[in-house]
């Protein structure tokens, strides 16, 4: 079970050119990150309501994109996929930042604020 203080992030892996599947590429709207992130993704739907803020990163785990977590939406009935209901916002303190989860290859991963460091340029 999610710990209140818990954030949901959302790690875009790289998308060759051509390819269709959700990911993430040089340049990128901010509607065509948040489309990205929000696709359907595996994860514990209970545990991924209980956070109040979704973060979408990209490959380097810099937040490229954050919004309040409204809800969870399965993506079929017989599914194990989910949805990421949001509302993006335009301007976050914590764009730009970068999210220190570990070498996951998993996508999904839960953090908390102290995992959230400026960039080093």
């Amino acid at each position: 079970m999610a710990k209140k203080n818990e954030i949901l992030t959302i790690r875009l892996g790289y998308r060759k050119p051509g390819e269709t599947r959700a990911g993430w590429v040089e340049n990128m709207s901010d509607d065509a990150i948040w489309k990205a992130g929000r696709e359907a993704w595996v994860l514990k739907a209970s545990r991924a309501i209980e956070c109040p803020l979704v973060l979408i990163l990209d490959p380097e785990c810099e937040v490229i994109a954050a919004a309040d977590l409204l809800g969870i939406k399965k993506e079929s009935m017989d599914s194990d996929r989910f949805e990421v209901l949001g509302t993006p916002y335009v301007d976050h303190e914590l764009l730009g930042k970068v999210v220190e989860r570990g070498r996951s290859q998993n996508p999904i991963a839960y953090v908390t604020e102290d995992q959230i460091v400026d960039r080093e340029d």
